[in-house]
């Protein structure tokens, strides 16, 4: 539906609106372990755990905001963005490569962290539930 809206109403006019765009694209792309979900700091990550805040510690290092890397949408059609992604209980370091027409591709990624102790949720067809501990899914 995206590539039918995308080329008459997408404006991705700065840094800004495309980053938002990412976040909107990521949210709604599902894999196996469900969504992806750009983490710019530590405090971002829904942890369960009782050393929540060792673990959140140990990851502000390498976690970077989401940022433009190179080149420039409006000239070249598309622009590089580095960031963080959450997918399931791992995290990764990310290079996205976003087309002026909302295309979006990974180019490369590297695991920072898994089996990360992350809240949750089930699906039942469009109904979700609420965050969930991982004993509870």
């Amino acid at each position: 539906m995206l590539d039918a809206i995308n080329p008459r109403l997408l404006r991705l006019a700065d840094d800004e609106a495309a980053s938002g765009y990412l976040r909107f694209f990521c949210t709604f792309v599902r894999g196996q372990e469900g969504p992806f979900k750009i983490i710019d700091m530590a405090e971002d990550l829904p942890l369960v755990t009782p050393n929540a805040a060792a673990v959140a510690d140990g990851l502000l290092s390498p976690i970077k905001p989401l940022q433009a890397i190179d080149v420039d949408l409006e000239s070249d059609g598309w622009r590089r963005f580095e960031g963080c992604v959450l997918y399931g209980n791992e995290l990764f370091r990310v290079i996205f490569r976003l087309h002026a027409t909302g295309t979006v591709e990974m180019e490369g990624g590297e695991q920072i962290a898994a089996d990360l102790p992350i809240r949750t949720r089930r699906y039942d067809g469009v109904f979700r539930t609420p965050l969930l501990a991982p004993d509870d899914n």
